[in-house]
């Protein structure tokens, strides 16, 4: 309980004047001498006399609440004592009057750790999180249970509040391996016996994890290895036996990330641009053309606005496009890792004849800036993996697969979001059927229905919606321009940038797709309340899948030398 408060930023119960006076006047009221026995009288006076105080000048409400705290830990030294004294007599330690209104002050007036939820409703939505988070452990061959996820969850959390100054509760930092030793010392086995049946150690007492053969199981910690009872001598299968159960069972693991890997992923990120966040500038997201500038700086895209159609023509078709006639375009530049974004400044007359709107220049700079950062790395694995030298790097094009959408090849950048998209698409991807169903339909009703927020603008005109719903209706080309990988991208990263209140509400597993996806960026993050270790260890999990999929990546994480590479296809919001 204690982490879940904390995670959700109520770690301290909430404490009130009032509840505070009423409980000084009681302690106050029992402080009379004339209401003390001798116990209360003996533990005042020592207090008093620690503190250089006398009871006159307890009428200071500062000096008097310092009294009080100290009074409070002379009777719990007293309470420790006698309980000792007292333990096997069936006798219970007194506790006056005194002392139960100290107990009670102390803890409005210091601050107390929150040890329960605010109703049945967050007690439900807390295991519905704890439920979906297992399920992504299952999902990657981690099979745990509730009580297995509680005891990973509380061990780190334990070592926190003890470094934080919290005098811990009962119970120990024991993991798996100290369980299990316990348990086979409790069984009767000698400390040979049990060094013998367990795997060799990593040097400081650690369990090496091995990897496991056919029938055999790796631990979910990196310290303690799970087995099969079958495969084992008659110690280590009663170990395992007790502790996994007596099924005789083995299940399926992938590969283990050490300790210092799910610390490295728990690590809080902090970015330069925070889309949502309560009380940030970017609450409600980037909502001028300033803030758009302000993106393209942060994630090293240059934002170039033309004052007529036939300069933004030529510097298309300079760029190596063909045809011109667009509101805008994005070149990618694998050499100089600096891309490109253009488009129509306010004022400008476009080809349909139009003056462009001041909100007609800010969503096309602000698609044409974002096919910027779909385009770039920012893959959680990959930056788990390597840091913020991975971060935002414009890698070679790949094949993705065919786009049953389009009939078309999808080709992105490695690592991006785009190729994150692109392989729902093709469905070569290991995202769960259910989940990539879902995003994929949230992001087409969002090109059929959704509008973009034209809030703060002094003029606007129809092109607020996503996409142009006639189009997408009754022109099969265009459909097939907005159905593929760079616009299936692009678009809810525009909405979200927009109107980020309005994407958790309308397009939930789309938002949670991206927050995720962008969660260890140091430029751009797309906020949500963390569950830091749950995610530190589920992100550790499949960095290490990916690092054992793809030996490949160290040598091609940087960017190499090249040409500079054929414009990807123009973002414009309309055919």
């Amino acid at each position: 309980m204690r982490m879940w408060n904390r995670l959700v930023g109520r770690p301290f119960t909430t404490q009130t004047p009032k509840a505070a006076n009423e409980g000084r006047q009681r302690v106050r009221e029992a402080l009379k001498t004339k209401n003390q026995d001798a116990l209360e009288k003996r533990l005042t006076n020592e207090t008093l006399t620690k503190l250089g105080l006398t009871r006159a000048s307890l009428k200071d409400q500062d000096t008097f609440d310092e009294f009080v705290i100290e009074l409070e830990k002379n009777y719990q030294r007293f309470f420790s004592r006698r309980g000792k004294e007292l333990k096997g007599t069936g006798k219970k330690v007194e506790k006056p009057e005194l002392f139960l209104a100290t107990g009670s002050l102390v803890k409005n007036i210091t601050p107390q750790l929150q040890a329960q939820p605010k109703g049945p409703g967050e007690r439900s939505y807390m295991r519905t999180v704890t439920k979906a988070a297992i399920e992504k452990l299952r999902q990657n061959g981690y099979m745990i249970d509730t009580a297995d996820f509680q005891a990973l969850m509380w061990y780190p959390e334990k070592q926190l509040f003890r470094k934080l100054g919290v005098a811990p509760g009962r119970g120990a930092d024991n993991d798996y391996l100290d369980a299990a030793k316990m348990l086979a010392a409790k069984e009767g086995f000698t400390d040979d016996q049990i060094n013998q049946a367990l795997p060799p150690s990593d040097g400081d007492g650690a369990v090496a994890v091995q990897p496991g053969s056919e029938g055999q199981t790796s631990g979910v910690s990196p310290r303690a290895s799970r087995v099969s009872p079958a495969q084992q001598p008659r110690v280590a299968a009663a170990l395992a036996e007790r502790i996994q159960g007596s099924d005789r069972r083995s299940t399926p693991r992938g590969a283990v990330p050490s300790q210092q890997e799910v610390k490295q992923a728990g690590q809080a990120i902090k970015a330069v641009l925070e889309i949502g966040k309560p009380g940030s500038r970017y609450e409600d997201g980037i909502r001028t053309l300033d803030d758009v500038r302000k993106l393209a700086d942060v994630i090293n895209i240059s934002l170039e606005l033309f004052s007529n159609q036939e300069a933004l023509d030529a510097a298309y078709e300079t760029a190596g496009g063909s045809g011109g006639k667009v509101a805008g375009f994005f070149q990618r530049n694998e050499t100089t890792q600096r891309s490109r974004a253009a488009v129509l400044d306010e004022g400008a007359v476009d080809v349909l004849g139009v003056t462009t709107s001041e909100f007609d220049t800010y969503i096309t700079a602000l698609h044409e800036v974002l096919h910027g950062l779909a385009d770039q790395q920012y893959h959680p694995a990959i930056l788990n993996k390597f840091g913020t030298k991975a971060e935002g790097i414009t890698r070679p094009l790949q094949k993705v697969g065919k786009n049953p959408l389009t009939g078309r090849i999808e080709i992105a950048g490695h690592g991006s979001w785009e190729q994150f998209v692109g392989r729902l698409l093709t469905n070569n991807t290991q995202t769960p059927k259910k989940l990539r169903n879902k995003v994929l339909k949230e992001i087409k009703d969002m090109q059929a229905k959704a509008d973009f927020r034209p809030v703060g603008f002094s003029d606007t005109n129809s092109r607020s919606a996503v996409r142009e719903r006639v189009g997408i209706a009754v022109d099969p080309n265009y459909r097939k321009y907005v159905r593929g990988a760079p616009e299936m991208a692009v678009d809810p990263l525009i909405f979200y940038m927009n109107n980020p209140k309005q994407m958790k509400k309308d397009y939930p597993a789309t938002a949670k797709a991206i927050q995720g996806f962008f969660q260890y960026s140091t430029r751009v993050q797309f906020f949500t309340h963390p569950l830091a270790m749950a995610m530190a260890v589920i992100m550790a999990v499949m960095a290490k899948q990916d690092e054992a999929a793809d030996e490949e990546e160290r040598r091609r994480m940087m960017p190499r030398p090249g040409i500079l590479n054929q414009p990807m296809q123009p973002g414009a919001l309309s055919a």
